[in-house]
């Protein structure tokens, strides 16, 4: 059985927030925190646009369990006129 959209969406979501969040966490060198504010857009066969913003604050004494994440998905279908 084949993924549904809105499973495919948030199973890009969650990759790209961990991935993200990941990057920075092994390439920046920081003391206390840092955040990541992010809006991607993402356009999908020409017709439907996923738009995903996220704002999330890493703590040094986090682990990956206990980050404070904002992350929403919008999904929009572009007109075909």
């Amino acid at each position: 059985m084949l993924p549904t959209r809105t499973t495919q969406q948030d199973n890009i979501r969650t990759v790209l927030k961990d991935t993200i969040v990941l990057l920075c966490q092994n390439g920046l060198c920081f003391q206390s925190e840092f955040t990541v504010e992010a809006l991607l857009a993402i356009t999908v066969d020409c017709n439907e646009v996923c738009v995903i913003s996220m704002k999330e604050t890493v703590h040094a004494s986090n682990t990956v369990g206990q980050l404070r994440a904002n992350v929403n998905l919008l999904c929009i279908a572009l007109s075909s006129s």
